[in-house]
């Protein structure tokens, strides 16, 4: 990735604010002048998306929170992404139960407004059942610390392709919240011309699934050779083994990792992402 640098770091509680979009005018000033300065702000984000992993086969727009292996720490520094943040939430936050409980960790960042392959700053969040992602307390709007101005937000998930918001949104230090909905068909996303995300039975929108080697080419790409060996490769090669845990390679989000028999991975690469055709390839949608 080039021309990045971050600004990040665990922010204090914010309380929960108004809901606000930026409206045109803004939106169209702020993308003319980009980061109005140097000087760092607090820049406060509501986003809602949709994990395509998280959903059992057939259970529509139902996420599940089946990782009770789920880390405390933020897992995106040790798996390589381009991000230094110290994000930790607790044990009680990730034990939440109902439409605020937890599913998993996702990375946010902000990108310049004509630059998209600069990241100005990113946070570590967490990503509840219900879609909102919040910040590490599991209910406060994820906040920022970059100037004022306006950025294209680019979302990212260990297992699944990342996305990034098509058109800049305008941010103001100490300002009101800004409200963005990542799974609705209407939020247009970058794109050189593929599906950027994958379309759930629901009619909701979600980040494509069943990425179980990260890094491994850019951009990101999903094929069954590339990632059921890499399923095969966790398991020691052994495709009758199962492993337990928070892995990767765990594509369908049940905390195990699964070559072959009910409920395995390689399966729900070939059934979900790729609809059935093991020849399919889908490539991530999202500047390097």
């Amino acid at each position: 990735m080039s021309g990045y640098s971050t600004a990040t770091g665990l922010a204090t509680t914010v309380p929960p604010q108004w809901p606000f979009t930026p409206g045109a005018l803004l939106d169209g000033l702020l993308a003319k002048i980009g980061p109005s300065s140097n000087t760092l702000g607090t820049l406060k984000l509501k986003p809602n998306a949709l994990l395509g992993g998280a959903f059992p086969l057939g259970a529509g727009c139902v996420m599940t929170d089946a990782l009770p292996s789920c880390p405390i720490a933020q897992p995106y520094t040790n798996l390589g992404f381009p991000h230094t943040g110290s994000e930790v939430t607790t044990a009680a936050v990730l034990a939440t139960v109902g439409s605020n409980a937890i599913v998993d960790w996702v990375l946010l960042e902000l990108r310049h407004a004509t630059d998209n392959c600069q990241i100005v700053a990113s946070r570590a969040a967490l990503i509840t059942v219900s879609g909102a992602i919040v910040d590490v307390d599991g209910f406060s709007p994820v906040v920022f610390n970059a100037p004022t101005g306006s950025y294209k937000v680019a979302l990212r998930h260990r297992n699944h392709l990342g996305i990034m918001t098509n058109s800049a949104l305008g941010f103001i230090s100490g300002g009101p919240v800004v409200n963005l909905n990542m799974s609705a068909a209407g939020t247009i996303m970058y794109s050189t011309g593929p599906p950027a995300r994958m379309t759930q039975p629901c009619g909701q929108m979600s980040l494509w699934p069943g990425n179980a080697r990260t890094f491994d080419v850019q951009p990101e790409k999903i094929s069954l050779p590339i990632d059921g060996q890499a399923i095969l490769d966790r398991l020691g090669g052994v495709p009758t083994a199962t492993l337990n845990g928070y892995y990767t390679e765990d594509v369908n989000m049940n905390n195990q990792v699964k070559y072959t028999g009910a409920g395995n991975d390689r399966d729900f690469i070939l059934v979900q992402p790729l609809g059935g055709n093991p020849g399919a390839v889908i490539i991530e949608q999202l500047p390097y």
